[in-house]
């Protein structure tokens, strides 16, 4: 597996400072590495509230555990998998809790259509990811 070896230092390093306790480290990783780890669970979840907790989340795991960071894999692939992780504890949590969202589909009325044709495509694309099973779901997600 060929890794950018610039980068893929730079981020070992960054992940050595956050273990022992370097802050602007940990704000350097998490501002290159928020779009993906948000492109993740969006994509796994389709709701930004629960993407937006996943990826807090994920973020607070990678602090956590930032001295047990082999760098077997590079950065971003461990926190994706982080992501998909917890993506797919949230999904399980939801067929628990199976309740019906009455704002969204109160809101999904009220959408005009200049705001419908514009996010046409993204939902349509949203409501096949919803109808995969989870672990289809993060193969295409990624």
């Amino acid at each position: 597996m060929k890794r950018e070896t610039g980068t893929y230092s730079e981020d070992l390093d960054l992940v050595r400072s956050v273990a022992s306790g370097d802050r602007k480290a940990f704000e350097a990783l998490v501002k290159k590495y928020e779009p993906l780890v948000a492109k993740v669970a969006l994509g796994m979840l389709g709701n930004t509230d629960d993407a937006d907790d996943v990826g807090q989340e994920t973020f607070i795991r990678l602090y956590r555990s930032a001295a047990q960071f082999k760098g077997d894999a590079s950065l971003g692939t461990y926190l994706s998998r982080i992501a998909i992780n917890l993506s797919l504890n949230e999904l399980r949590k939801r067929k628990k809790r199976s309740w019906v969202n009455l704002e969204e589909r109160i809101g999904n009325h009220h959408k005009t259509e200049d705001a419908f044709n514009k996010s046409d495509t993204a939902e349509l694309v949203n409501k096949a990811l919803a109808k995969l099973e989870p672990e289809f779901r993060s193969v295409l997600v990624l």
